[in-house]
């Protein structure tokens, strides 16, 4: 039996209500206007590298095989810069798992996302499962933080470069990812708010359902500090030329059908 012919039950009976608190919040930010500012990305990696500022960085290949790229809008350097020098006040640093993505691995992600939530939700049907897997990785470029170069994920790790304790791994894909998720140790709560209270303080916004997700100057953003419209949109990075370019037609979702 394939996934369209199968029985399916309601989102509200099956899924845990923090999951369906994000698919609605997610609902909230989608229709903000951005009024793209047009400021470069910058080598964030490069940077901290010259200025003797420590940090890590996460090595592993993007969805489709590709090297990171640790680029970031020009207004997030600062505001980050000093949130790493507070950090560094407290014995931590940061780990940078993912910054500026590009359109091809948003897709990929979207899709890895599609596929995980298939499997763990078998019963649900395709637009629940769309709805679901969009907490965990934006489904259109207009919504993508990282394809803007204005979003982050990130970790706290020690002096050592060995991660504090989150709770649950970066990228883990329920509940227990909300930043003040109630099931944790104290000891994770407490790192958590370390990171939300430092990073919030230089003006990002964090998304309340992924404790490593902050950004600056994009819907989420827009929508959690009350601004009227965004000012980074989706963008195509060219490595060779270090241009970039507003993506088309960036309000239609990833197509997935052939995952169901």
């Amino acid at each position: 039996m394939t996934h369209k012919e199968k029985p399916f039950k309601k989102i509200s009976e099956y899924v845990d209500p923090l999951i369906l608190e994000a698919v609605e919040f997610d609902k909230t930010y989608f229709d903000i206007p951005t009024k793209e500012c047009g400021e470069e990305l910058v080598d964030f990696e490069d940077l901290i590298l010259r200025i003797g500022l420590n940090a890590e960085f996460n090595r592993t290949p993007t969805a489709t095989g590709q090297k990171r790229l640790f680029l970031l809008r020009e207004g997030l350097v600062d505001p980050l810069l000093s949130s790493m020098r507070s950090l560094g006040k407290q014995g931590l640093l940061l780990k940078f798992e993912y910054l500026y993505r590009r359109i091809e691995d948003q897709r990929a992600s979207f899709e890895r996302s599609v596929r995980t939530f298939i499997q763990k939700y078998p019963e649900l049907d395709k637009e629940s499962i769309l709805e679901i897997a969009g907490v965990f990785v934006a489904s259109t470029p207009a919504t993508a933080g990282h394809l803007s170069g204005a979003s982050m994920d990130i970790i706290l790790v020690d002096a050592d470069l060995k991660p504090v304790d989150m709770g649950v791994p970066y990228i883990h894909p329920g509940p227990e990812s909300t930043t003040f998720y109630p099931g944790i140790s104290s000891k994770a709560k407490k790192n958590r708010k370390i990171l939300y209270d430092v990073m919030t303080k230089n003006g990002f916004a964090n998304y309340p359902y992924e404790y490593w997700h902050f950004s600056m100057g994009d819907k989420i953003a827009a929508k959690i500090q009350g601004k009227k419209f965004a000012i980074y949109g989706p963008v195509i990075y060219n490595s060779k030329s270090n241009a970039t370019e507003s993506v088309r037609n960036e309000n239609i979702p990833f197509n997935v059908d052939d995952l169901f």
